[in-house]
Formats: structure tokens, sequence, C-alpha cells
């Protein structure tokens, strides 16, 4: 214990551990991100519904959905490269209070530098050694980071399997990689695992998450006396969500799209009748969208039917480009 003590030791090897563990997290961002904005540029061109709170809404292509996901995975990446700024620095030298009692003078000009050597990692001597002794607020910091990303791979998950679900009887427009029989007594039946783990993983998160903030509130005067609760709860988290996005990206790369039942649900949606609104009227899009309800015709079928559009010059509209983009729809028939 020569210029030591526990309560400088034992948090800078904590800080130590979480630099490479958020190093792992930010390997499994990278990985899962890739997959995702792959998936964006392979469905670019497919054209589908969007629902909002569950019902149908306005069409956008598959690839801006999965673009979208990607986008929340990229946030949480970039917040990860910022994380090793707010937990490089360490109290060692600071002894049992941080005033540096019992330490030679010189021992942080020399300790410093050999564990930046030993670790390969920017450690830096703590300014304030007696605050950097009393508090950890950068370590809640960070599993609040954690778990924001938890929450929007949580997100993620429940997308896919909702757009898998039935996948007969619900809405089926993505094929899941098929990992293992879903049931004993029913055949055929495949069930979402790898998305279920996963979310699993990040509740796991979420929870542990709350277990690091309490311990933390706990902390008493002079020093954080919860911080093996603290060490425990964050380092599994990290390691747990690390693992779990490498698992989803590899799933990722394995989903299909089933066109049949992607274009089925957008033939039937009244998405139409709202895109072509400024073109034929309020009134008479609402009255094909009563016509569709009443006889369960399909809107697109309406709309050939009473000439509204000619069949070539309705499927003009109905690409990403058009359908899927801003502004309001100009459509010349002197063009088709």
């Amino acid at each position: 214990n020569l210029s030591q003590s526990t309560n400088d030791v034992y948090p800078t090897a904590l800080r130590i551990a979480l630099m490479r563990s958020v190093r792992s997290l930010h390997d499994s961002c990278e990985e899962l991100l890739s997959a995702l904005q792959k998936k964006e540029k392979d469905f670019a061109g497919i054209l589908k519904i969007g629902r909002t709170e569950l019902q149908d809404a306005m069409p956008l292509s598959l690839g801006q959905e999965f673009g979208a996901w990607a986008e929340a995975v990229s946030r949480f990446r970039w917040r990860l490269s910022k994380a090793g700024e707010w937990i490089r620095e360490v109290n060692i030298s600071g002894t049992a209070v941080g005033t540096g009692i019992n330490a030679d003078r010189l021992y942080a000009a020399a300790v410093v530098p050999l564990l930046r050597e030993i670790t390969g990692e920017p450690l830096a001597l703590s300014r304030n050694l007696v605050d950097a002794t009393q508090n950890i607020d950068q370590i809640v910091e960070l599993s609040g980071l954690v778990r924001t990303g938890a929450v929007s791979i949580k997100k993620i998950c429940s997308d896919l399997r909702l757009l898998s679900s039935g996948p007969r009887s619900a809405i089926g427009e993505l094929r899941l990689p098929k990992m293992q029989a879903g049931s004993s007594i029913m055949p055929g039946k495949v069930n979402p695992v790898i998305c279920e783990a996963v979310e699993q993983v990040c509740l796991r998160v979420m929870s542990g998450d709350a277990v690091v903030g309490s311990a933390a509130s706990e902390s008493n005067l002079e020093l954080p006396q919860f911080m093996p609760l603290v060490a425990d709860s964050i380092l599994e988290n990290n390691e747990l969500l690390a693992s779990a996005m490498r698992s989803l990206a590899q799933h990722v790369a394995g989903i299909e799209p089933d066109l049949d039942m992607i274009r089925k649900h957008l033939d039937a949606s009244s998405a139409v009748a709202t895109l072509l609104s400024p073109l034929i009227g309020y009134e008479a899009a609402s009255q094909i969208v009563k016509e569709s309800a009443a006889t369960g015709r399909g809107i697109r079928e309406l709309i050939v039917e009473k000439k509204i559009l000619a069949p070539d010059e309705l499927e003009r509209i109905l690409t990403p480009e058009i359908f899927a983009s801003a502004g309001i729809i100009r459509f010349d028939r002197r063009d088709t």
C-alpha cells in the first residue's frame, strides 16, 4: 500500500476497465450500423406502407425505415466515441480522501505515465483528486448513455418483430432468419428469438442503469462506498449489450422482404387516395376511401376503374422517388 489506498486504486482500475468495455461497445455498434446501412441501400426501391400508432399511415421505402434505425445506432456510436473523455481522468495518488496523504509527491508524476504505457489507454490525472475520489457522476453519465443506446436497440428489435409478425395472419412484411423451431406442438412455427433475446438484454441494461444511479446517489461525504455495485452493474451492462449488438448485426444481415405482402398492404391502404387528394380534391379522395371500406375493393382498383389515373400513370406515382418524398405531387399526364 505504499503511496496507495483502495480508495484511489480501485476507482482507477474501474475506469481502465470501463474504457476497454466502451471500446468493445463501439466496435459492436459499428457492426450493427454497417448491417443496417447495407439493408438501407438494398431496400431503397421497395415502397411500403408506414404506420403511426400501429395504424396505417403514409408510405415510405423499406430502405428509409432501415435508414432511420441506422441513424439511431449511429448516434449511439458517436456518443460512445466521446465517452472515453469523461472517464479517462483517474484519482491515483489521492489515497484515502484525495488529499494525497502518505503518497510521495513524485508518485503521481511517475505512476500515470506508467499506467498509460501498460494499458495503452490515454489516462490523465484528475485536476482535483478530492473531487475525483468522492464523485462518480461521469460514470453515472456513461451508464445513462448506454441505457439510451439500449432503448434505441430495443425499439429496433420490437419493430422487427412487428414487421415479421404472422407471417400470414399479421404484418409479415419482413422475413427474419429462422434460428430454431418455435414450437413443439405447432409445426412450422418459428419465433423471432434473436430479437427477443436482444430486447431482454436491453431491459436488463435499463434496470442496471437504475442500479448504478441509485448506488451512486448513496455516496456519503468523501467516498462512493457502493462503487463495487456500480462497477458490477455497469461492466455487466456494457458486456451484455456489446454481445447482443453483435448477434443482432448478424441477424439483420439475413433479413429479407416479403414483396407480395408489402404490396398487398400498400394496395389496401388509403395512402394512394391521400397522395392524390391535391390532384383530384379532398372530397373525391374521401369518397374513394369510403367506397373501398364499404365494398372491400382496393383503392388502386377504384382509381383505375373511375379513370382518375390510368394503370401506367398510377405505377409511375407508386415509386419511392415520388410516393415517399417531400412536397406535393405535380403530375403532368402529357409526360406519360
